[in-house]
């Protein structure tokens, strides 16, 4: 819930800019300091499109977190936001067809989940979620409508074209139908 996660069309002009330059033209203040920030920037072209996804948190969270792993004698690889980590670990198990290329994955827990739409296996856009018993095909319609709207400023417009929910399968008869 601390990290802030981005992916935005690349313009010419900032296709060399640094990730300090590409996080104040994201969020549209240069008053914000990035300097307690750790912050990167990862580019690609999932749609033919050049993106910029943009990630970052205050310091002292992941100073926090590295040195609890360090103290457990883990040297981790890579520091990544959770639901990218479960985006490339879910892509990997549970393939989607090829000519699938905008992807909504859903991680369905007990009273919450995780949205996340993905452009060929690249994070666009996630929203955490509650679902509330009984009314778990609003909550998922819902976010599906919200990633949907937010996928645009992200410079994603195409439809999703396959949803795949992962957990609840208490659920599955109840989202099928719905």
């Amino acid at each position: 819930q601390r990290v802030f996660y981005s992916t935005r069309p690349i313009k010419s002009t900032s296709a060399a800019a640094s990730p300090a330059m590409l996080l104040h033209e994201v969020l549209q203040s240069a008053s914000i300091s990035v300097d307690d920030m750790a912050l990167d920037v990862v580019k690609s072209r999932p749609d033919k499109r050049p993106v910029a996804s943009i990630v970052s948190c205050r310091r002292k969270y992941l100073l926090g977190l590295l040195t609890a792993l360090r103290a457990a004698a883990v040297n981790p690889f890579r520091a990544e936001p959770a639901p990218c980590a479960l985006l490339r670990v879910a892509a990997v198990r549970h393939r989607v067809p090829r000519k699938a290329k905008t992807v909504l994955r859903m991680f369905l827990g007990g009273d919450q989940g995780l949205a996340v739409l993905s452009v060929s296996n690249v994070p666009f856009v996630w929203r955490y979620f509650s679902l509330s018993a009984g009314n778990e095909a609003n909550g998922i319609l819902s976010v599906t409508r919200t990633l949907q709207t937010l996928s645009k400023p992200c410079g994603h417009e195409l439809p999703i074209d396959i949803v795949v929910v992962h957990g609840r399968p208490d659920l599955r008869e109840m989202i099928v139908s719905e």
